[in-house]
């Protein structure tokens, strides 16, 4: 249930984001709640140590792309509210390429193997779909903003004095049940609680090079949305590839963004 006096005791929580280098860029992300700033990383990290293109194309790379995927799935369980669950080891061991390359090792080229490999320990949220908008001033002034109500027409209720659809967050929370047979049990860290924010999978990203703006850019991606974060790290190979060059790299920065 949610009252009026919920609605007042809600407190915007700003949060500093993940900020780590890789192949020559620096990234800045989305911090817990959210497992997509640390998840992406975590892939970035694996996949760099393929080289980039050459060890990232064609089926070998897919291959490559989607076992790593699989490690960041089964580790970013590990979050939840960093109001409510210690989450800060967890953070640091996604964001360091030295955990990155324990995983690598464990990546064969030639086969694939069940999720107890990958270290999956609890069941997947089945998150659902966002919008996204980016946005640069000619300051080079940046703002990376994902929001969602969740599933389709998130609660399917409509506010009578708004107009607004409400989400239907909630269903992002791991659920205490009682599981049998082969299925995951639900992630402790993300039980649901009084004033929580449950884990999220939104990916807001802005990039910089030498301290200036590059892209911006966001995909939210659940169990079912493999492809989704494939298109994340496409938007980094294609930097890899073609050497990125803008105007903007030749100009001044000030270097304020915004997730």
């Amino acid at each position: 249930m949610l009252t009026i006096e919920d609605l007042r005791r809600y407190k915007v929580r700003v949060r500093e984001p993940i900020i780590t280098n890789i192949l020559g860029y620096k990234i800045i992300g989305m911090p817990p709640p959210s497992s997509g700033g640390a998840s992406m990383i975590l892939i970035l990290n694996i996949l760099a140590q393929y080289g980039v293109p050459e060890g990232i194309s064609g089926p070998l790379g897919f291959h490559r792309l989607i076992e790593s995927l699989k490690h960041a799935f089964a580790v970013r369980m590990r979050l939840g509210d960093p109001d409510f669950v210690g989450v800060a080891q967890v953070v640091s061991d996604m964001i360091s390429p030295k955990f990155a390359q324990e995983l690598k090792k464990t990546i064969h080229d030639n086969m694939t193997f069940d999720p107890g490999h990958y270290g999956g320990r609890w069941n997947q949220i089945d998150d659902h779909g966002t919008s996204h908008l980016s946005i640069v001033d000619s300051e080079q002034n940046a703002v990376s903003m994902t929001s969602t109500v969740n599933s389709y027409f998130g609660a399917q209720i409509l506010s009578q004095s708004t107009g607004i659809v409400l989400n239907n967050e909630m269903s992002d929370f791991s659920m205490p049940e009682n599981n049998t047979g082969n299925v995951s049990l639900p992630a402790p860290p993300n039980f649901i609680r009084p004033g929580k924010r449950p884990l999220s999978s939104m990916t807001p990203t802005i990039v910089l090079k030498v301290c200036c703006f590059v892209i911006s850019f966001a995909h939210i991606y659940s169990i079912r949305r493999l492809q989704m974060a494939n298109d994340n790290f496409q938007h980094f190979k294609v930097l890899g590839d073609r050497g990125f060059r803008s105007q903007m790299n030749q100009q001044p920065c000030s270097n304020r963004y915004r997730l």
